[in-house]
């Protein structure tokens, strides 16, 4: 089960997944947990998801016009929330 916050404080851009040094990219694409929270606001964000994130133990928002399916989050089985 998914939960969205429409109300999130020091949220992390997906885009910071982006930036990262490419020894931690090689490592963050084998993990299951994504440590922080998670603001997607483009259909293309939603699509960079790792598919190998089970968890997220921080929060997601999802807002945004063009985002129509959220295939790529299906494997998002916890969202903790804190």
């Amino acid at each position: 089960m998914l939960s969205f916050f429409s109300n999130c404080k020091n949220n992390y851009s997906i885009t910071y997944l982006f930036q990262l040094s490419p020894l931690l990219s090689h490592f963050l694409a084998y993990s299951t947990v994504f440590d922080g929270n998670l603001q997607l606001e483009t259909q293309a964000k939603v699509n960079a998801i790792n598919p190998n994130i089970a968890r997220i133990t921080g929060k997601i928002q999802i807002f945004g016009d063009n985002i129509t399916d959220l295939t790529p989050l299906a494997n998002i089985t916890t969202v903790d929330g804190k």
